[in-house]
């Protein structure tokens, strides 16, 4: 016999073996018992059912992991309520609903056709029913600097690096977003993570009802809304915790090798460093040798493992060009990091009533149907969550995750965070199927009927929060309500992210609303305060945008951001010599970029300041030899009658290729300016500028006719030729 049949798993008992009968109506081993059970799961499963139509009349923030049917109409919801409980009750009482879980998990488990309904199934529905919008999480922030090429992120390191991979390899190539990149792939994750549940469910349960309730409850909660082209980066970590888990479990059983486990553990850190959250597990794991096995045999297996996985992923990061400078900003310098916990006091803090319903709604939102089966277990027998070495296992986990939920701040605000746990929910679903199942046993109580109820209850609990976020119009509606309670600066980020969408959607009226609530929300923030200057800039309300500036230089005299704004604004204006000395203000601070001594150099040639562009564009060639800034000193050289110096350059500029075209148009006209004004040329040197002007000139215009001032400076060298006597 295996080592995996010596105990016996969770879920139903073994089939062809039922329970010693009792009396009681429901016919079935140990009937009084399975009556009683039933019973409670029937009013427990009600109560899920009914909490989100109440919370429809109650204010969104404080219900915000229930309330997602409030954003249809009340009659629809009235009759999805309603539906739901029709269930229950038809279930409840049928007596053919037994055969059918039973056939239903048979399917699951040995049907060949399982996997690949699975995946077809969940493309179809993952992808067409996807997110239209990226408030939660992290997501607009992720998609922005994959989009703008950084390269790294520390945290989620290869995750990240692999969608910037594909995003460089897909993308630079067709005009693909990261955003869509990481919306594929999140649809290839769940794809994935369907898989898993079905390889747990089958591994770990024998009976076909146990069977298909645990993969139910697995996939039919919060966790798989990450599935539906949700941009973040915990996806695929959620996968390989899923399969870490049930591969620990099966490893305690003596059905697997616990490497396995420890690999899988590796490759979810590799994806998302959160997962140490679970590191507790792996050494309860590494700690719990099989019989005979050397305990730093065992030790050696479980640790090896995931550490070799994550040295490998750290060396593809470094050969890639990770460096301290990244972790520095990532780790060290992170306003985040600074402050991880949740403040013990304040109307925020660790025991204020925001702290504590923003975890009722996360236990509600990510696993409502296991919380309801822990608290069942909670109240009759707290034991059983802990007995022997796989609930042990669990239960260490979901103490350390629990005291981590309670004790880490959500910088987002909790209703956005909600995801920064997810990941780990899975193993709350384990830990009561595996509790909840011996409490049956030890009653001589079945699953039957009971699965129906709560898988019904996980479905029409569930499937309310996919809806919401599949159509954009709605996922803003239900993301505003829930910022009203949120604390100053993420409820002021939130409107950012709100007016971003905006933004990338032309609509800059409601953009420069939301910019707006930033800055009443959050005052003290300069950073609100020059997205907004952006905003008034982009509408052509210079003035107010120039003023947001100033008071975001006054909060904060050296921001580097806020100057960039305030040339930009006095350029749109042609404000040119208002320009220079907000320049060299930025040039003081960031002084080692040559594009701005570039700009400095080109606004101070049109503020008529030559000798300040002169020297900033000689600053700027010492950082860094750009054609473009050497093609803007000639131009200035040539304005300040430096002739020599100025068609120097301009000369050897016309060596390189991708400059010629504008080179001619620049020395052309340098030449046509230096014979009327240099009185040290004579007669014939000036005829042969102005031959050389006109062929470059020609040339210039021939292959760029739409080029008015041009085609003008040419006409203006034929007239000057024509009137010298010197010509033919």
């Amino acid at each position: 016999m295996s080592p995996s049949r010596k105990r016996q798993p969770a879920g139903a008992p073994k089939p062809g073996k039922p329970r010693a009968s009792s009396s009681g109506s429901s016919g079935e081993p140990g009937g009084s018992e399975n009556s009683s059970s039933e019973r409670f799961v029937l009013y427990g499963c009600t109560i899920l059912i009914l909490l989100p139509w109440i919370a429809r009349f109650l204010p969104h923030n404080l219900v915000w992991g229930v309330h997602h049917l409030s954003f249809a109409p009340l009659w629809f919801q009235s009759l999805w309520t309603a539906a739901a409980l029709l269930l229950l009750w038809f279930f409840s009482r049928s007596r053919s609903i037994p055969s059918i879980e039973e056939r239903a998990g048979v399917f699951l488990a040995e049907h060949g056709l399982a996997p690949g309904l699975l995946i077809i199934a969940g493309t179809l529905i993952f992808w067409f029913f996807r997110v239209r919008t990226y408030f939660l999480g992290d997501g607009y922030l992720i998609g922005e600097l994959v989009d703008r090429g950084v390269p790294f992120r520390t945290y989620d390191f290869l995750d990240y690096y692999l969608h910037g991979a594909l995003w460089r390899l897909i993308g630079m190539s067709k005009p693909v977003s990261a955003f869509t990149i990481y919306a594929m792939t999140s649809v290839v994750a769940g794809i994935c993570y369907l898989l898993a549940a079905r390889w747990v469910s089958v591994k770990l349960v024998r009976g076909g009802t146990g069977r298909i309730l645990l993969f139910a409850l697995l996939v039919f909660a919060g966790p798989l809304e990450m599935f539906f082209g949700y941009v973040e980066s915990y996806s695929f970590q959620t996968v390989f915790i899923l399969l870490y888990l049930g591969a620990a479990i099966l490893s305690l059983r003596g059905a697997l090798p616990a490497w396995r486990a420890g690999l899988l553990f590796g490759l979810a850190v590799t994806f998302h460093t959160t997962t140490i959250f679970l590191l507790p597990t792996l050494l309860l794991l590494a700690l719990t040798p099989d019989k005979g096995e050397r305990r730093g045999a065992r030790l050696l297996k479980v640790l090896g493992p995931p550490a070799a996985v994550v040295l490998a992923g750290i060396a593809i990061l470094l050969l890639s060009g990770y460096e301290r400078f990244h972790f520095e900003f990532d780790v060290l310098n992170s306003d985040n990091t600074k402050s991880l916990l949740v403040p013990l006091s304040g109307p925020y803090g660790l025991f204020s009533m925001y702290h504590l319903k923003d975890l009722m709604n996360l236990a509600l939102l990510l696993t409502p149907v296991p919380c309801l089966l822990i608290l069942s277990i909670l109240f009759r027998k707290p034991r059983l969550l802990w007995m022997g070495p796989e609930r042990r296992f669990l239960a260490v986990g979901g103490v350390t995750i629990l005291l981590l939920i309670f004790l880490i701040d959500s910088k987002l605000g909790g209703a956005r965070d909600w995801d920064l746990f997810a990941a780990q929910a899975s193993l709350f679903t384990l830990l009561a199927f595996l509790a909840w199942g011996s409490w049956l046993r030890e009653r001589g109580a079945t699953l039957n009927r009971k699965a129906s109820l709560l898988i019904v209850t996980a479905i029409f609990v569930a499937a309310p929060w996919y809806w919401v976020h599949a159509e954009a119009d709605r996922s803003i509606e239900h993301f505003r309500s829930v910022l009203a309670d949120f604390p100053s600066f993420p409820k002021a980020y939130a409107h950012e992210e709100i007016a971003k969408y905006f933004r990338n959607k032309e609509d800059m009226q409601e953009s420069i609303r939301e910019y707006r609530t930033c800055v009443e929300t959050y005052p003290g923030n300069p950073r609100f305060r020059v997205l907004l200057a952006g905003a008034l800039t982009a509408e052509g309300l210079y003035e107010e945008a120039a003023r947001e500036c100033e008071i975001a230089l006054e909060q904060r005299p050296d921001y580097a951001v806020a100057l960039r704004m305030m040339v930009n604004i006095f350029q749109f204006q042609k404000r040119y010599a208002d320009v220079l000395p907000v320049m060299k203000r930025l040039t003081d601070i960031e002084g080692r970029d040559p594009s701005l001594w570039l700009s400095y150099g080109v606004s101070a040639r049109k503020a008529g300041d030559l000798e300040t562009a002169e020297r900033a564009l000689r600053r700027g060639l010492e950082l860094q030899n750009d054609p473009k800034t050497e093609l803007e000193l000639a131009v200035v050289l040539g304005l300040a009658h430096k002739w020599e110096p100025s068609i120097s350059i301009l000369r050897r500029l016309m060596t390189i290729p991708e400059m010629t075209d504008r080179v001619k148009l620049g020395l052309g006209s340098t030449l046509l300016v230096q014979s009327q004004l240099d009185a040290t040329l004579t007669p014939a040197a000036q005829v042969g500028l102005l031959t050389e002007a006109y062929d470059l000139l020609n040339s210039y215009v021939a292959s760029n006719p739409q080029d008015v001032t041009a085609r003008g400076t040419l006409e203006q060298v034929v007239k000057l030729m024509e009137g010298s006597p010197s010509f033919p």
